[in-house]
């Protein structure tokens, strides 16, 4: 349980507040892939659909490097580069793949089966950075149940 300094009247403002940045970030999911098949419907090119993407989330990093001095402070090239990079690569491939199953299929059919993604990444997580990073059972379970969501969804 969080607590809170703006408690007001008995009721907590900043939790009811906070609820607002996981619902935008799923509305923004949802309308990114219908957007995303839009753009294929009129130009279908998957591989040039990712390397625009990757254009601007690069001008988007550009712009916090350049005007967040805590940004620039916490990043550490030399010690980090090493998980950077494999991620960065299989996120290209995982995007390319994306795009391209969207050009061949339904947006109600693609984006289910995407979202198992996080048992991917918890496992990959697990593998890779053992000794940096805890998987706690907690994780693991949140993680089932959002699968298991969304395959209630897809049936």
């Amino acid at each position: 349980m969080e607590i809170s300094s703006n408690e007001i009247n008995g009721k907590n403002k900043s939790a009811r507040r906070s609820l607002i940045f996981p619902i935008l970030g799923g509305v923004a999911l949802g309308v990114a892939a219908i957007i995303r098949k839009a753009g294929l419907n009129v130009f279908d090119a998957p591989v040039l659909g990712v390397a625009v993407g990757y254009t601007f989330s690069l001008l988007t990093y550009g712009l916090i490097l350049a005007f967040s001095k805590s940004t620039r402070r916490e990043l550490s090239l030399k010690q980090d580069f090493r998980f950077y990079w494999q991620a960065g690569i299989g996120q290209a491939v995982s995007w390319i793949l994306t795009f391209y199953a969207l050009s061949y299929e339904r947006v109600s059919v693609v984006t289910p089966i995407l979202a198992v993604e996080p048992l991917l990444v918890a496992f990959f997580a697990y593998l890779y950075l053992k000794k940096v990073e805890h998987i706690s059972l907690k994780l693991v379970a949140s993680t089932v149940l959002i699968v298991l969501g969304v395959m209630l969804v897809i049936i």
